[in-house]
């Protein structure tokens, strides 16, 4: 944006000087043309006239006396009529009018108080005078039109070396602001960005691998956290297997107590270690489902699987055919379970109605829910309520994302609300 408002300032300066330099020159015309228009003619040659006159008058009424006479000067005689009597040379006065219009010297012949007519000067200076500033104008006129020419040619010239090439460093520049490291630069050392636009290019590219090494790189820690989160799982699934036996064969409380801890903070640990596990393959384009029909009473199952506690008010579920992958819908809820049993601690309702293509499942808890406004981010990756944020809880934000991701991935939905008291989710399940 600021590069297109330097474009635009430079265009509008650009601009300015030409409109600057035009009113200059007019200025110049018009003060040339009032100059000429206020000089006032210098008084005629009054001699000249006066002996034109004098002579007339002896020669009246045979003017023709007078071409032997050189004056110096041409000029025509007319009489009191209004007629053309004589004339030194051809001319297209007819009358003393047109000596008047034409703004010619003019003096009357007079003889003993008697006015025999009019000697007209046709060598006026006015005449010169206009020629002078026909000239002038002309060469004026012909001057401010070489200047426009060199201007546009200047102007067409500032266009292409600096106007256009640097508009495609500023389309350049916002693609790549933008990310796009796929437009090249047009490179044109014949312009004044020459030089600039190589340098950018070679940024472009030299960007451009810095990319795609950084994505190889992070594609390789992705794999990396993924293999690590399964081969974590067997050893994580070992203690847990090692704990249930030391609480089957113990006898002392306080060794069964403390043999529980570990089961709870091994079974902590697998769920930490299987959202990650799922998140990461999420990132790497690899979460995958097998969907396949399966009846309804899978969903019983699961929830009698991972309801630890004894918590869930158990009801029978519709019977029907469901169209899921049972290893994710298992993740699904048991991560929803395992919400309920963390921040509420409560009993856990849990309902069922078939709508329009969906098995719907209610998963409703007593605890005090969550602010109204955690409740549209509560499934963003990572993203705990505020209250969990700053409770002693143990979480990683990732639990209602990964429902959300695995839910969404079989075509169905998963809704979260507030019941008052409580909280609830609620899944679509697609029927077959």
């Amino acid at each position: 944006m600021k590069n297109l408002k330097n474009k635009n300032a430079f265009t509008k300066k650009y601009r300015k000087i030409v409109v600057f330099v035009t009113s200059i020159f007019a200025l110049c015309i018009l003060f040339v043309f009032i100059s000429f228009n206020s000089i006032k003619l210098d008084s005629p040659d009054m001699l000249l006239i006066n002996d034109i006159c004098k002579n007339a008058a002896k020669a009246y009424p045979d003017y023709e006396l007078l071409s032997d006479i050189d004056f110096n000067g041409d000029f025509l005689i007319i009489d009191n009529e209004g007629r053309v009597v004589y004339s030194t040379k051809k001319s297209d006065i007819t009358s003393l009018n047109d000596a008047v219009y034409k703004n010619l010297t003019h003096m009357r012949i007079d003889s003993k108080d008697a006015v025999l007519g009019e000697v007209v000067l046709l060598n006026s200076n006015n005449d010169k005078i206009n020629k002078i500033k026909s000239h002038i104008l002309i060469s004026l006129i012909v001057v401010i039109f070489i200047i426009l020419l060199i201007l546009i040619i200047f102007g067409s010239y500032v266009k292409k070396s600096v106007i256009i090439p640097f508009t495609r460093m500023e389309n350049f520049a916002s693609e790549i602001a933008m990310g796009n490291l796929n437009v090249s630069l047009v490179r044109d050392e014949s312009n004044v960005f020459g030089k600039f636009t190589e340098s950018f290019d070679i940024m472009r590219e030299e960007l451009s691998k810095a990319r795609t090494r950084e994505a190889q790189l992070k594609k390789r820690e992705k794999e990396l956290i993924a293999q690590l989160s399964h081969d974590l799982k067997t050893p994580v699934t070992g203690i847990k297997l090692t704990s249930e036996l030391l609480k089957v064969k113990t006898d002392d409380d306080y060794i069964r107590e403390k043999v529980s801890n570990i089961y709870e903070k091994a079974t902590l640990i697998d769920t930490l270690v299987n959202d990650l596990f799922a998140s990461t393959l999420d990132e790497l384009g690899q979460m995958q489902v097998s969907l396949r029909d399966e009846t309804s009473s899978v969903i019983s199952e699961i929830v009698k699987k991972y309801d630890d506690r004894q918590l869930v008010a158990k009801t029978l579920v519709p019977e029907c055919i469901i169209y899921i992958d049972l290893r994710r819908m298992e993740q699904v809820i048991a991560n929803c379970i395992s919400n309920s049993y963390k921040y509420a601690n409560t009993k856990i309702d849990v309902t069922y109605q078939i709508i329009e293509g969906y098995l719907q499942m209610d998963i409703r808890d007593y605890g005090k829910g969550v602010k109204e406004s955690d409740l549209a981010l509560i499934t963003n990756k990572f993203y705990r309520g505020q209250e969990e944020e700053n409770s002693m809880i143990e979480g990683s934000g990732l639990g209602l994302y990964i429902s959300k991701l695995l839910i969404e991935k079989m075509g169905g939905e998963i809704i979260c609300s507030n019941a008052n008291p409580g909280f609830n989710v609620r899944l679509l399940i697609p029927l077959s």
